[in-house]
């Protein structure tokens, strides 16, 4: 079981691994078990949207700047893909912990959109079977390489609903959601809606993750793709356990245990936080009151946001 100091460690790793360049390693959590958790406004967030490719409007900058305008019967250069080769740190599932955690820091430290040819991608997609360490590094390489086509293996990996044994934190597939947040290639502000709807899906949908903490990351994922349909099952969370709870929600009320409610909390509320431009003030251990008052103010600055961009 991962309950209740490790739970948020195992957790604080994952995200800031997923989200930072200077990442925690998996297994990191198995040297410092005995240490207090640290402070939810401690904990990394995952928004590491900023991430531009190198070839971002490349083509559409060249022709207006030369007022080239192309035949109806020739087609349009190619424009070569610059992106690194990324090749999987020697021993990446086999060394140790700490090892693991350097290799990672080094191999694409600035963050870079990078490239996985087919074999890399296939061995890492294999990899995320069941939910294990190395299923967790597997998400960890994908996430950092910053690649387009690493998407794909990560939303398959979700959408197998699976579930951790016994009552263990889902930690694959909390980073595995994570890491599709980020924007690969992407302007910051620009909205990505199929795979936002599909992480909605796994929110939200006719057949949504089994496990509330994973359905509440693809929720965050898909409002920072974009997506606006999840934000109000990001604050029903917020508002479970006060006098606003919502009398008929999409979960089992009491089949969450009080940790991984209060995570799925702290999560729901960073991401409408952000999506809002706001300071993130909520915090699980409020009293009801101040919880139901800071979700409803989250409400309101997240519809002036989106009043705003649509005028």
């Amino acid at each position: 079981m991962v309950r209740p100091v490790v739970f948020l460690m195992l957790a604080s790793a994952c995200i800031q691994a997923c989200a930072s360049s200077a990442p925690t390693g998996p297994d990191a959590v198995r040297d410092h078990a005995t240490t207090e958790p640290p402070a939810a406004s401690a904990l990394v967030s995952t928004d590491t949207n900023a991430s531009t490719s190198p070839n971002a409007g490349t083509s559409s900058s060249t022709s207006s700047s030369s007022g080239a305008v192309l035949s109806a019967d020739r087609a349009p250069e190619a424009v070569p893909d610059v992106r690194r080769d990324l090749s999987l740190p020697l021993g990446w599932d086999t060394v140790a912990p700490v090892a693991f955690e350097e290799a990672l820091a080094r191999w694409n430290p600035e963050g870079a959109v990078g490239r996985l040819d087919g074999d890399t991608l296939a061995l890492l997609g294999r990899a995320l079977d069941g939910d294990t360490p190395r299923a967790l590094r597997a998400v960890l390489l994908l996430a950092h390489s910053a690649a387009p086509e690493a998407r794909d293996p990560l939303l398959a990996r979700l959408e197998r609903h699976i579930r951790p044994a016994g009552d263990d934190f889902p930690a694959v597939d909390v980073a595995a959601a994570a890491a599709l947040a980020r924007r690969p290639g992407l302007a910051r502000e620009e909205a990505e809606p199929a795979r936002a709807a599909k992480l909605d899906e796994l929110a939200r949908g006719r057949r949504p993750h089994p496990l509330l903490v994973v359905r509440v990351e693809c929720a965050a994922a898909s409002v920072a793709l974009g997506g606006r349909g999840a934000s109000a099952f990001l604050l029903a969370i917020l508002r479970e356990g006060t006098s606003a709870f919502d009398p008929r929600p999409s979960w089992v009320r009491g089949g969450t245990a009080l940790d991984d409610l209060a995570f799925a909390q702290w999560r729901a509320a960073e991401a409408l936080a952000r999506a809002a431009g706001v300071v993130n003030t909520y915090r699980p251990e409020l009293s009801a009151v101040e919880r139901a008052r800071i979700a409803g103010e989250l409400e309101r600055a997240l519809a002036a946001r989106t009043a705003t961009r649509g005028s």
